[in-house]
């Protein structure tokens, strides 16, 4: 089992989040464009770059959502 390295997405800040979000649609386009020319053995890659992208797109609308109603 591969070690993970766990990201606390409250201990990031809204750029950071922004940045994460862009490294991994940079990494997820790397890799179909990869799997387009020799296919990737572990297809699950897919799955947890969408994932991965989706929880830090969610974070950061939560902290808009809370953001929105401070004001």
């Amino acid at each position: 089992m591969a070690n993970k390295k766990v990201i606390n997405l409250a201990e990031l800040g809204v750029e950071e989040l922004k940045e994460k979000i862009g490294e991994a649609l940079k990494e997820q386009q790397q890799t179909r464009f990869n799997h387009a020319v020799t296919p990737v053995e572990d297809t699950n890659v897919f799955g947890n770059l969408r994932k991965q992208i989706a929880r830090y797109k969610t974070e950061l609308r939560a902290r808009q959502l809370a953001e929105k109603e401070q004001s």
